[in-house]
This record gives C-alpha cells, structure tokens and sequence, in this order.
C-alpha cells in the first residue's frame, strides 16, 4: 500500500495525488541512494498507473466507482480517503455556495479551490469550489462574483468548459460566461485550444452566430463572454417531439445560412446537432460552441477541443474514420442533415447503445427510410435530407449555401435541385439499410445457381430431387421474408437473430441431405453461415451458430457413412476432419473480431458515463 501523503498532494486531480510516489522517501538519518534505471522505469509506470486509476475514481459514477473497487481491491485504503475527502469538500462548498456575494470574494464566501482540486470532466462538477455545489443543485440561483462579472447560475457543460448565466457588473448586461474546466490545472494546450475557441466565435459576426466579445482571466480561471440566448436549445425542443414539417426546414435553412458564413471564413464547425444549437424567445436560432472548430487553411488540424472529434449521432462517416484531411464544409452538411432528420423524426439518423456501435451504423448502414417514420413529410425534404446524408461527400451538397437554398425552395413550393435516386442509387442504399435481408437474399440466389448449374452440367440428377432442392428453396425465402417481418417488431430484434441462424443452418442440412453426394459445393455455406451471424455483433450467436453447424454436419456425414456401409467406407476420410478444423478456426476468427468490438463497446460506456448528447446547451 502506498504511503498517504499531505493534503495538498493526496488531492485526486494533482500530478502528487497519493500512490504518485510509491516508492516513497528515504527516511530521515539514511542516506539516499540512486535506485537503477530499470527499477525507476517500472516505479514511474506504476506510480502513472496508480495515479490514472485515481483520478478515473475521482471522475466516475457510483456505479463505475464500484466496479473500480471490485477489480483493484488493493487501492482500498486510497479510495476511502477520497470519498472522505469528497464529503468534505461538499459540506464545505454547499454552505460556501448558499451565500450571495455583492462584491469582491472574501475567503468566507467561496473561493476557488486549490490548483490541485481542478480537474476536466465532462460529466461530473470540478471546476471551482462554489460549482460543484451547484452542480448538485443544478438551476438554484447562486451569485457569485468573478472578476468584472456576477455568476448567477449554470446553463451549461461539455467536455472541455462550463458555462454560467452571469452579469456584467458596470455595464448592469446579461452575458453567458465560459470557463476551462481545468481551471488551474489547465496545460498550455488546453489553454491554447480555448483561447482558440474564443477567437475562432469572436472573428465571426453573424445574426444567427452567437458571438464573444470579452476573453481573460479571473481568480486563476481563463473565461470569455458572449451573447447569452434566453430560450432553449434545439434538443430541448425535441423532447416534445418532432416538429411541424415547415418548421423543421425553416430552421434548418437558417442555421445552414450561418452554417455558410462560417465557411466563408474558412473555419468548418465539426460539431452541429441539436445541443448547440440555441432557440431564443422567438424561436430564431444561433449556432454556438466551436470546440472542435477546424481552419481550412494550412496543414494544421487546429482542433480546440478535447479528444472526442464529434458526437457520433451527428457526425460525418469521414469525422468518424478520423480522417483528419477529408474535413471539408461538405462535413458540416452532413451534419445539417442528421439535424434536419432529427428535428422530423424526433431521433437522429443512427442510434445505438454505445458511441462505438453508433460509429460502426454511420459508416456501413444507411439511416432507416425517413417516410417510414412520418409519412406524411413530401419526398421532395426527404430527397434533400438523403443526399445530405450521403456516406460519400461527393454526393452532397457542395457548400451549406447550396442546402439552404434547395430547403427555401422546398419552403416556397419549388422543386428542389437534388434529383431523384437512380435504380441502382436506389438498390444501394436498400442494401446498406437491410444488409441481413440482402446478404439472405443473395446468398439464397448463390445455392440457386449452383444447384441449377450443377443439374446442367450433371445429368444423372433426378428431376423429381432437383424440384424438390428448389422447393425447399422456396420454402427458405418464404421464412426468410417471416423473420425479416419479426424483426420490424418490438422483440423482433431480440428473437430473430438466433432464428436466423438455426433457420439457414437447418435449411442448409436439409438440401445437402437431398442432395447426398452431388451437391458437396455447398457445404461452404456452413462457414458462411457463422460468419454472418457475426454481423450480429454477439458472440454467443457465433457459438449457437458453431454447434449447430458441427452437429448439422456430423448428422450429414454419418447418415452418408452409414448408407455406404460405415465410417471405413468414406471415400476422402480425412476431408469431413479438414472440414472441421476449418469451421473452428472461421468460428475462433470471428468471435474474436467480434470480442474485439464488444471491448471497444465496454470501453466507450466506462469513458463516456453520463455524458449524453443533449448535455451542455450553451458549451
């Protein structure tokens, strides 16, 4: 266990906070010596490891706190001392926050905590003393005042800053004011990313732009100010539901308008979905936080934010590949899109348990029919919300300019300029939309073709068995289209997969049992088989799928035996064992990539907690 250290250096968010040092200090009266290099390597990387699992404890929920304490039992000690300390920093601050402050802080009143107490964090209050006691009290009115202004209440917070409903004290003005999260322990990068982020809003003057004017620092703490938006944000909106059909396209012509002056000064904003963007009394909207803003000019991908590029709902399938050098306005349109889908469905394009499966949609699938959620919203807005969410930016509007003015044109009854979908565009986008009904479908007119090549080519075929391998054919596209049905319903997605895989595995058996010897081919489509069933993303499908494959195929192998007269009598012997050393490995492949997803998926929840995408309305 590792040695306590003083309060200022057990603080969770100091580079000194305890098991920092495990190695601890030389005792007073003995002589110092200089441990070997390999030995101060593996102390440091433990101490840096300690140090992480510390400070992931200090940021996490309840829940993931206590899976913290089931799997490193041996940071006990070191996790109590931090609850205590969190319970007295909060009784501390609480009462510190409840008193209303006129004039400059005094001590009494709640000031800034130490450097060491500041820590980023997305999801949880640890920017300044009196904030996280707001945090636990979120729209109390709490007064406070900061440098030239007077802090009223928290409206807002992201991944990198928080933002207070404040007052300018001489000029009596009501103004939004941001703050780096880390405050005092802010890096000169995250200082530079969010000095870069006031001025990349300061540089843009624009009606519907939400603009800043002042940028310093206060008691230790960098802020800016800009206009403050009374109102709501966009997502606000949508927990009512989707909007009117006129409405929708009304606001999305507008935010492309700003949307297209930004791109006009070169800056693309990488981050548009419904959050940042603010409603006020009128409805008129203001796109705001430019944390992940990126300049078009120079090699430098001038990102200024922290390491999340992007909410996954709304971003571009190249943001998402994190091809830094295809961000071009034509990304930001992609994002209008999803924004216009969201506002006339109620819910973005590709949802999804995890950041990493929402990824994983918006690069392979196409967003479900929009029709299909609202029928009643004209073909003309669909085929312009379409081609905005094309995977190929190519395919889309060129500039936002070019969107807000096809969406004005829908608006004064003109048709837009976007053209209909070709057949084969059409046919396309259908299979990305259903990939397991397609992927059957094809597979199903693969086994036609063999067996029909097969009884040209082989003639001592029996009509009579070569009918019956159609039917059966028939009778496997038939339930097919039954579970592609049970699929659309609300436990569909729970039920259908292993169905389907014990259908096409079932399906299978029984025309290689028709077909004995001759069809031998067609054995392949068991591998096939427990492949696709890890399209699924769940490993207990692959393994379903395996038994039921090495059983089918057992089953087919003695019943073949045994009509030869035993198992001596097989011709290749060794092939039905080739055969399933095959399958087990394909098995062992798949599983494995899936496992691998499945890890990114844990992952990405750890990371993410409670950081939803309607968080931070103002950040």
């Amino acid at each position: 266990m590792v040695e306590p250290r003083t309060p200022k250096q057990a603080s969770p968010n100091s580079a000194g906070m305890p098991g920092a040092g495990a190695a601890g200090s030389p005792q007073s009266g003995e002589p110092a010596s200089e441990p070997p290099a390999d030995i101060r390597a593996e102390s440091d990387a433990d101490a840096e490891r300690e140090a992480a699992l510390l400070d992931a404890y200090w940021q996490a929920s309840p829940q993931q706190q206590a899976q913290l304490r089931q799997h490193h039992p041996e940071l006990a000690e070191l996790f109590d001392c931090l609850d205590a300390l969190r319970q007295w920093r909060t009784a501390v601050l609480q009462d510190a926050a409840g008193q209303a402050v006129k004039h400059s802080p005094s001590p009494a009143a709640g000031l800034p905590p130490p450097a060491e107490d500041a820590q980023e964090d997305s999801t949880r209050s640890a920017t300044v003393g009196w904030d996280e006691a707001m945090a636990d009290r979120p729209g109390e009115v709490v007064r406070r005042r900061f440098g030239r202004y007077e802090l009223l209440e928290e409206i807002g917070r992201g991944g990198m800053g928080v933002v207070y409903r404040a007052r300018h004290v001489e000029l009596n003005r009501v103004v939004a004011v941001k703050m780096i999260l880390n405050g005092y322990l802010a890096d000169a990068e995250q200082l530079r990313r969010f000095q870069r982020e006031a001025q990349i809003a300061a540089l843009i003057r624009h009606p519907h732009i939400v603009s800043v004017f002042d940028y310093g620092q206060a008691e230790g703490h960098p802020y800016f100010a800009m206009d403050y938006v009374p109102g709501q944000s966009l997502q606000s909106l949508l927990q009512a539901g989707p909007l009117p059909i006129e409405q929708a396209a009304r606001l999305v012509a507008t935010i492309a308008r700003a949307v297209a002056h930004l791109h006009q000064h070169g800056i693309v904003h990488r981050d548009l979905k419904p959050s940042n963007v603010l409603l006020d009394k009128q409805g008129v909207p203001y796109v705001s936080d430019f944390g992940l803003a990126k300049w078009l000019q120079g090699t430098e991908s001038r990102t200024v934010s922290g390491a999340v590029l992007g909410t996954p709902s709304y971003m571009a399938p190249e943001q998402a590949q994190g091809r830094a050098s295809a961000i071009t306005p034509r990304t930001d349109v992609y994002s209008l899109g999803a924004i216009l889908y969201a506002l006339l469905t109620g819910r973005p394009p590709f949802v999804g348990d995890s950041p990493v499966g929402i990824v994983l949609q918006v690069l392979e699938s196409e967003p479900p029919a929009l029709r299909a959620f609202r029928p009643e919203v004209p073909r003309d807005l669909e085929l312009i919300c379409l081609k905005c969410l094309e995977k190929d930016p190519q395919q889309r509007y060129a500039t936002a300019r070019e969107l807000a003015e096809d969406l004005e044109r829908f608006l004064q009854g003109e048709s837009p300029s976007a053209a209909p979908y070709s057949c084969w565009q059409q046919l396309r986008r259908w299979l990305r939309r259903e990939p397991a009904f397609s992927l059957h479908l094809l597979g199903l007119a693969v086994v036609a073709l063999i067996v029909q090549f097969n009884y040209g080519v082989n003639r001592s075929l029996s009509p009579s068995l070569h009918a019956s391998i159609l039917g059966l054919l028939g009778v496997w596209l038939v339930l097919v289209l039954a579970l592609r049905g049970l699929n659309r319903t609300r436990w569909g997605p729970a039920f259908s997969p292993p169905c389907w895989c014990l259908l096409d595995v079932a399906m299978l058996t029984a025309i290689l049992w028709l077909a004995e010897d001759q069809l031998t081919p067609l054995t392949v489509g068991y591998p096939a088989i427990i492949v696709s069933s890890g399209l699924w993303g769940r490993r207990s499908l692959i393994c379903l799928s395996t038994v039921a494959v090495m059983l089918a195929y057992t089953l087919l192998i003695l019943d073949y035996a045994g009509r030869l007269g035993g198992l001596e009598q097989l011709p290749r012997p060794h092939h039905p064992l080739l055969f399933v050393v095959l399958v087990l490995l394909i098995s062992g492949a798949t599983s494995w990539q899936v496992g691998r997803i499945q890890a990114l998926n844990r992952y990405s929840r750890l990371e993410q907690g409670t950081n939803h995408e309607d968080a931070a309305a103002q950040t």
